[in-house]
């Protein structure tokens, strides 16, 4: 579907799985499909084994779970009229929800946490032709590729040490911002930390193995950022510090640093504050302090062990692809993943209850000042620790690919209705899906026999004619809901949803914000605790 001359585009199925099913499917669509000998350098080899066979001058590449707008090349070809230009990226956009717009209940009310990095931090970083390749989405000039000797091995990362070699060669690098392929982001939280960890590890070896601060081609303010990703990833260190001190001073007494509460407040205060409007100015409402606090607490104690692992241990890792698609029939809590932020909880339960005690017996002392700002100071990290906890209890997922809410009308049910040639438009189709759709009637339709099994026919604005079957049938309210699945895998009409579904100006292709009513970590907290509380209710119903 990807709109450009059929004649010069060429489509390749690298195939690390070797699998007769994608073979068969590449060839009755007339795409490539290439496997090698073996899976040597994962995805970095799997891609340079395919440059061996392609020809093209540019170089598309592409996630398998992203599904590519119509104008993804020509919304980024014509930068390459500037013969120095050598890579232009464009965001990854997810049309699913991560763990933390899921198992917490937020919904499209926040971003997905990646967003703000791949729109806003991206084009932050343009400016300074620093723009860091995120593996898929983007295309390259191929003499770019081929000047750094193919896409880089040795790391599990390859796409940050892709990008930044290819700059230091002097290419540019631009970034465009706008949707132009959405994929599937990490479903459960042990598959984003799995994830995390994965990134952070290969970053720190990219840094290890070609040291930006080194390249003699780099500009300095290229040099400053790459080595700003490198800190980044130190967060997990920093912010276990900031979340055991307080716990260390409130149940043993011992002082991390020295000085008074008047003091203390002369040098935090200024220092927050400045910081806090700093941030606030680059992420305007993608992103908040509260929001950066509650991620990073939720990370740190994995990737804390993370980065002290492949920056002092140098541990092997093996490259991992993040599962996609996964089904739940139940809720289920990952006890061993969130064991330390329970551990962490209770030790601040316990810390607030002894120095409770002590501040009403009157009997802090000297320490009075210390316990009262490390007992503020608690209460803060007891709080993202709490939101913590529930990531790990993963929700049921029943559906196999995601529905995307629509509000298309269509014209009638055709099969078996004999009055289906004068018939007006009966309905909407309230949402759709690569497996089926929910069809919402306006009212009871007398010439339609509405039975499970049976088949049905829609004729859609925007999609045409549409085969499958009734799933079920329910009255809602004054409406009528009928579920139609799909016959089969009819990869004709897959493509044909799809076009449809990933061209349209729906919510998830514009870029979301940080809805007011989640912007404080109250409320945050309260809808999370409703949100479990509505989710125990109904399994007992259940």
């Amino acid at each position: 579907n990807i709109d450009y001359p059929k004649d010069k585009l060429k489509i390749y199925m690298g195939d690390d799985g070797n699998r007769a099913s994608i073979r068969g499917l590449c060839e009755q669509y007339g795409i490539n499909y290439i496997i090698r000998d073996n899976n040597e350098h994962a995805k970095a080899g799997n891609i340079n084994n395919v440059l061996t066979k392609a020809s093209g001058e540019f170089v598309l590449l592409l996630d398998a779970d992203m599904i590519p707008k119509a104008n993804i090349i020509s919304a980024m070809l014509y930068y390459f009229e500037d013969k120095a230009t050598g890579f232009v990226q464009s965001p990854q956009v997810f049309y699913n929800m991560d763990p933390f717009q899921y198992n917490l209940g937020m919904g499209s009310n926040i971003p997905n946490e990646q967003d703000f990095f791949m729109r806003t931090m991206q084009e932050k970083r343009a400016h300074f032709n620093a723009v860091l390749h995120v593996g898929t989405n983007a295309l390259f000039r191929r003499a770019a590729i081929d000047r750094i000797g193919g896409i880089p091995t040795g790391s599990i990362t390859e796409d940050m040490a892709t990008g930044m070699l290819i700059q230091n060669e002097g290419y540019k690098s631009f970034f465009v911002k706008e949707t132009l392929a959405l994929g599937l982001t990490s479903e459960n939280f042990q598959d984003l930390m799995k994830q995390r960890d994965r990134w952070c590890r290969g970053n720190t070896q990219v840094m290890k193995k070609y040291n930006p601060l080194m390249m003699k081609n780099l500009t300095f303010a290229q040099k400053l950022i790459y080595l700003d990703g490198f800190v980044y990833w130190m967060f997990g260190l920093q912010k276990m510090v900031y979340i055991v001190s307080p716990l260390l001073f409130l149940l043993f007494r011992v002082i991390i640093f020295t000085a008074n509460g008047w003091d203390l407040l002369l040098i935090f205060l200024p220092h927050f504050i400045s910081t806090s409007l700093y941030f606030k100015s680059i992420s305007g409402k993608e992103r908040n302090t509260v929001w950066s606090h509650i991620y990073d607490t939720a990370m740190a104690p994995k990737l804390a062990l993370s980065f002290a692992g492949e920056f002092l241990l140098n541990r092997q890792l093996k490259f991992n692809v993040t599962p996609k698609g996964t089904l739940k029939d139940k809720d289920e809590f990952n006890f061993s993943l969130a064991s330390v932020h329970i551990f962490l909880f209770a030790a601040s339960v316990l810390a607030m209850a002894v120095n409770m005690n002590i501040l009403f017996r009157w009997s802090a002392g000297n320490f009075l000042s210390g316990i009262i700002i490390n007992m503020v100071w608690c209460v803060y990290n007891m709080a993202a620790i709490f939101i913590s906890i529930f990531l790990s209890l993963e929700k049921k997922r029943l559906r196999k690919t995601e529905r995307i809410p629509t509000s298309l009308s269509f014209k009638s049910l055709i099969t078996s209705c004999a009055n289906h040639e004068n018939c007006g438009h009966c309905g909407t189709v309230t949402d759709f899906s690569e497996k089926g759709m929910l069809i919402t009637l306006k009212e009871y339709c007398p010439n339609f026999d509405f039975t499970i099994n049976k088949s049905v026919e829609l004729s859609i604005e925007s999609v045409g004619t549409v085969s499958g079957q009734i799933a079920r049938y329910a009255k809602d309210g004054s409406k009528y809901e009928v579920g139609v699945s799909f016959n089969g895998d009819d990869y004709n009409l897959i493509s044909k949803a799809n076009k449809f579904r990933f061209n349209m100006s729906n919510s998830y292709i514009k870029n979301p914000v940080i809805q007011s009513e989640n912007q404080s970590i109250h409320n945050i907290l309260l809808k999370v605790i409703n949100n479990a509380r509505v989710r125990k209710n109904k399994s007992k119903r259940l």
